[in-house]
C-alpha cells in the first residue's frame, strides 16, 4: 500500500531541517535509522537491503520471502508458497531460502513448517562495508 502523499510531505518538512547540507549517504542512513525505528517487527526490507547489499548472491527470493514476514505475524510454508506460486517459486526454492534466512538469523522456526521475522533490538543500523 503506498504512503499518504500529504503524511510524507509533513515528515519530511520537519526532517528537512535537520539533514541540510548532510552527505547523501548520511540521510540514506538516517531514513534507513527511521524506517527500523518505527517498523512494527523492529526490521524493515530497506534496513535489510543497507546491511546486505542490495542483493546477495542468494538472489530476490530470500528478500522477497522477508517481505512477507515482515508485519511480525507468523506465516506457514504453505502460505509462503501460495504467495511466490505465482512466479513459479517451488517448494524446495522457499525452504532453501527460509533456510538461509535462519543463518542470518532475520528469521526464527516457531515450530513445524512455522516461521516468524526475528525481532530485534531498536537502535542504529552498521553502515553496509
Amino acid at each position: 500500500m503506498p504512503a499518504d502523499p500529504a503524511m510524507v510531505a509533513r515528515i519530511a518538512a520537519i526532517l528537512r531541517p535537520h539533514l541540510e547540507g548532510k552527505r547523501p549517504e548520511r540521510i540514506a542512513q538516517v531514513a534507513v535509522e527511521i524506517a527500523d525505528a518505527v517498523a512494527p517487527c523492529g526490521v524493515t526490507l530497506q534496513a535489510r537491503q543497507a546491511r546486505l547489499g542490495q542483493v546477495g548472491r542468494t538472489g530476490e527470493l530470500p528478500d522477497r520471502i522477508f517481505a512477507l514476514m515482515m508485519d511480525g505475524a507468523p506465516r506457514t510454508v504453505a502460505e509462503i508458497c501460495s504467495v511466490l506460486a505465482t512466479d513459479g517459486v517451488t517448494r524446495k526454492q522457499v525452504y532453501n531460502g527460509l533456510g538461509y534466512l535462519i543463518r542470518r538469523h532475520e528469521i526464527e522456526r516457531l515450530g513445524h513448517a512455522r516461521y516468524q521475522a526475528q525481532r530485534q533490538a531498536s537502535g542504529p543500523v552498521e553502515a553496509a562495508a
